[in-house]
């Protein structure tokens, strides 16, 4: 019996010192960017062992993408929860913003929810984005989702083909990572008209604005890109 509560209370130490890491992690990772932070500075800010971190998560880039794994699986469940109650309430014929709206709303309600890892997770998404070495973390946990909001959006768009789909689900991620990572470029750009903390006034502009832009490209199927 007491090897057993040891065991318990060891696994709960080791489970509570993943989430500090994971937590430092996130943080340093977005506020400085993935190459300048060190396992060293990410083990001093979370108060456990540099060496914990190497036993726990491997390298950096593991640490790294078990930083966006654990964001990434809470996203994709509620983007697929989202979607399949769209394709049942519309009958598999949605609209374009339907497919939209079930794709970044999750984003946006995570992002909004009080808990200030999902807007560290939106800046460190907005820099990596312009890491080529990191881009596949994304893809290896984000792909099969996405194939399923492609095929939405070819239910949404009959007339579009390939290459402007993905033309389009590109320049729309692009739009919904600028807008979610909350730059201060958005206030300077507008002269202060606009303020990048607006994210919910954002949200229905940049919903508007993609679904146009989308719909643009499958007007002429033959038109190339």
């Amino acid at each position: 019996m007491r090897q057993r509560r040891k065991s318990t209370v060891r696994k709960t130490a080791a489970k509570k010192a993943d989430v500090a890491i994971l937590e430092s992690a996130e943080r340093l990772f977005a506020i400085e960017g993935v190459n300048a932070v060190s396992l060293r500075q990410v083990a001093i800010d979370a108060k456990v062992d540099a060496a914990s971190i190497t036993y726990h998560f491997g390298n950096k880039e593991s640490l790294v993408e078990a930083v966006i794994a654990r964001r990434v699986a809470a996203m994709n469940e509620a983007r697929l929860k989202a979607l399949a109650d769209v394709l049942t309430r519309t009958r598999n014929q949605p609209s374009v913003e339907d497919v939209l709206d079930a794709m970044y709303r999750p984003w946006l309600e995570y992002h909004t929810s009080g808990d200030p890892g999902w807007r560290y997770y939106s800046m460190l998404v907005a820099r990596m984005t312009l890491t080529p070495s990191l881009a596949g973390i994304f893809h290896r946990h984000m792909g099969e989702v996405e194939r399923h909001f492609n095929n939405a959006f070819r239910l949404a768009l009959p007339t579009i083909d390939e290459v402007h789909l993905n033309w389009g689900m590109m320049l729309t991620l692009g739009c919904g990572i600028f807008i979610f990572s909350e730059t201060p470029r958005i206030d300077l750009v507008s002269e202060g008209l606009v303020s990048a903390k607006e994210i919910n006034a954002g949200y229905r502009q940049f919903i508007e604005y993609a679904a146009f832009g989308l719909r643009r490209l499958a007007e002429n199927p033959n038109r190339k890109p």
